[in-house]
């Protein structure tokens, strides 16, 4: 386990389990999610299968399906049926595999100002009274401030830890050319480099990838209000002036997931 980025300030939370040899489902205690970034390290220790996931609390549950079938005008009993379907959106899984783990993952927890989660109950509702025979799926919804838990299926030994950073500790600029992401290679694997802050102007970034399978590169701002894909590509590849949605004047962890040596060099675009 790294000392970075768990020598920042901000949220931190470490769990960790034995498995169970039966099979069953390990859970942790009850923890707070907030508005933010979360990143987290996972490990596993074993050769067989290994599932984590982020579960909202009973009570977080009670708290949607009241809120929900208030606002929707149907019964509670029924609400409750029906918005586990929506709830079950909410449920994020990073690590779901088998064999030995040693890894990063970041997501995003992002107030529902837009009611995702009601407009899929909505459509699900309809489902259920017949209106409509199948459901559009809305796009990927974001995990809600709120109490969650780990679920954790496993016969072997396992830890996560994971911290939600503060805002204003970011010391370098994503285009400094001193900085991680403009250096001389990365090796492959998962990386999270930041907070880095964004300049007063859009950003191009060039991309180099040395390894045959897969590089995925996203960015989160801290406080959780954007995430942008940079870029996704299979190969070997050299890309110069790629636009991206980095938005001005934000702080961003980078994400980066590479088959082999790269580097991302960001500069300011017009």
């Amino acid at each position: 386990m790294s000392e970075y980025p768990f020598n920042l300030r901000g949220r931190q939370e470490s769990f960790k389990g034995t498995g169970r040899k039966d099979g069953g489902i390990e859970q942790s205690r009850e923890f707070i999610l907030e508005q933010g970034v979360v990143l987290a390290e996972i490990a596993h220790h074993g050769y067989g299968d290994f599932k984590l996931s982020f579960v909202p609390s009973e009570d977080f549950k009670a708290t949607v399906t009241r809120n929900i079938a208030k606002t929707l005008g149907i019964p509670l009993y029924f609400a409750g049926k029906v918005i586990a379907d929506a709830i079950a959106r909410i449920v994020w899984t990073p690590v779901d595999s088998e064999g030995k783990i040693d890894t990063w993952v970041i997501n995003q927890v992002k107030e529902d100002k837009e009611n995702r989660l009601l407009k899929s109950t909505r459509r699900i509702l309809r489902r259920y009274r017949g209106y409509i025979k199948q459901v559009k799926e809305d796009e990927e919804i974001f995990l809600p401030p709120g109490e969650y838990r780990l679920e954790v299926k496993s016969k072997s030994r396992w830890t996560c830890r994971f911290i939600q950073p503060d805002l204003d500790q970011s010391s370098d600029s994503i285009e400094d050319e001193d900085y991680g992401l403009n250096g001389d290679g990365q090796d492959a694997g998962v990386h999270v480099l930041g907070p880095l802050k964004s300049g007063s102007r859009p950003m191009l970034a060039h991309i180099r990838h040395s390894g045959r399978g897969e590089f995925y590169a996203a960015a989160h701002s801290v406080d959780g209000t954007h995430q942008c894909l940079i870029f996704r590509q299979e190969g070997q590849f050299l890309v110069e002036d790629q636009q991206t949605e980095i938005r001005p004047g934000k702080e961003y962890f980078v994400y980066v997931e590479a088959d082999g040596e790269w580097n991302i060099a960001c500069t300011r675009g017009y």
